[in-house]
């Protein structure tokens, strides 16, 4: 039973390490991802697929999670897998690269050098004592890892250098599960919604850009003033949002906030996203006489029922609209008003912003226009939490880290023999590296012109 279990093991184990694993992977996760890109994803998914391939292709692909793949439970268990397979594959390559290493570390491998490439030969008559010193010297400055052996036939000085740089493409590896992690973290932890405050006013609840549900938040956001800027020709310049962050009652954080540059709190972002007008207030509303000719200015609010000069009335705005509809042309901003008349009949009026002679056409004993008014802002905010953002940073660094050390750090390995007959000493420069030999042929020849200097 015992035996079974660990051949069920070590069959597992080499499943996970498997090259043809992580090819199958990866192969797997750039088709989802350019699926993802090609299928729209939520939240406008649904009218655009719908509407161009049928309504049961949209159900069947709603069902494995299409239209939102990225959240997917099979898109996440792919990003597990590989992160173990990564790591697998890092566990068994790391035990051979560490016996690799370790066996330097009390004796000399000259058995590496005897089939060496790179080799230059010199020769010296200092005496034997000045010649080692002076190149134990040079040795223990130039190379990290210094050893010396002496046998019957010669004097050996060993040397390396940037042994760490055989771990550089571990740091890669932990990279990419790093930055696996985070994504796994951000799509099951994370959310991103959208909520509207008007000026002067707090909210604690946001509807979710995924699920269009609503999530209360543990605080409210109020917006104390909306502000915006305008270029000539009517678009918006700037708007910013002055936000208070409150918590039972008080106020614990306060800022401004722009486009691009968002407000922080409790592991959220909160960026400046859009803006609309709420409702309005301070109407100023001008009247015209049929009879008299005389043009009457009052001031009002929406649902304030004002009285009309000349006994015309009573007239009350009841609603705004930014973008009002008659038979499929757009009046833009509209007005819409009660006009109650002296015999007790009312009409209802249409008043569009822009077209100032527009109740011309009702032919009353009144002509009604909205001259100006001061408009109420709602900021639309949006927010995101990311609780994995921080691993993909650690990744990223990380991927920086270990591309550099792999690609532009080499482990080099030298060793010098010094033999000797007579008055006359044979000094033999080997050396081996993992890549580059031209950076190793250099090496040692300035090494080499560096000994004989000495």
């Amino acid at each position: 039973m015992k035996k079974q279990h660990l051949s069920s093991s070590h069959t597992l184990w080499n499943f996970f390490s498997s090259i043809k694993l992580s090819i199958i992977l990866l192969v797997l996760l750039v088709l989802t991802s350019i699926i993802g890109t090609l299928i729209p994803q939520f939240p406008m998914s649904s009218p655009h697929f719908s509407g161009q391939a049928g309504t049961w292709i949209y159900r069947i692909f709603s069902k494995i999670g299409m239209f939102n793949i990225y959240h997917s439970l099979w898109f996440q268990l792919l990003m597990v897998l590989l992160a173990i397979n990564i790591l697998v594959c890092s566990i068994n390559r790391f035990s051979s690269t560490w016996k690799v290493l370790q066996s330097t570390k009390n004796r000399i491998p000259v058995h590496r050098f005897n089939s060496s490439k790179h080799t230059i030969t010199l020769t010296s008559t200092k005496p034997s004592e000045v010649l080692r010193e002076n190149i134990k010297a040079y040795f223990s400055k130039h190379i990290s890892l210094v050893m010396t052996s002496q046998d019957s036939d010669a004097w050996m000085i060993y040397g390396e250098k940037l042994k760490f740089s055989r771990f550089g493409v571990y740091a890669v590896h932990a990279s990419i599960i790093f930055m696996l992690l985070g994504g796994l973290f951000g799509s099951i932890f994370g959310f991103e919604g959208y909520m509207s405050i008007p000026e002067g006013k707090s909210s604690d609840t946001l509807r979710l850009k995924v699920s269009n549900d609503v999530k209360r938040l543990d605080f409210e956001i109020q917006c104390n003033q909306f502000h915006v800027e305008f270029y000539e020709s009517g678009t918006p310049k700037e708007f910013r949002s002055s936000l208070s962050i409150i918590e039972n009652g008080k106020a614990v954080l306060q800022k401004d906030i722009l486009v691009n540059h968002p407000l922080h709190y409790k592991g959220m972002s909160i960026f400046q996203s859009s803006y609309g007008i709420d409702s309005v207030k301070d109407i100023v509303v001008m009247f015209q006489s049929q009879a008299s000719g005389m043009v009457y200015s009052q001031q009002c609010q929406l649902n304030e029922r004002i009285d009309l000069p000349e006994k015309m009335g009573q007239f009350a705005l009841t609603d705004y609209t930014p973008n009002y509809d008659i038979s499929g042309h757009s009046l833009g901003e509209t007005f819409l008003g009660t006009l109650y008349l002296p015999h007790g009949d009312s009409v209802n009026v249409i008043l569009p912003y822009r077209f100032s002679g527009f109740d011309k056409m009702r032919k009353g004993d009144v002509v009604i226009h909205v001259d100006q008014f001061q408009p109420i802002y709602y900021t639309g905010l949006q927010l995101t939490k990311d609780p994995g953002v921080y691993f993909v940073y650690t990744g990223f660094i990380l991927l920086i880290i270990g591309c550099y050390v792999t690609f532009f750090m080499c482990y080099q390995q030298y060793l010098i023999r010094i033999t000797s007959d007579s008055n006359q000493h044979t000094i033999v420069l080997s050396g081996l590296i993992n890549r580059n030999p031209i950076l190793l042929q250099k090496k040692l020849t300035q090494m080499a012109k560096d000994i004989d200097l000495l």
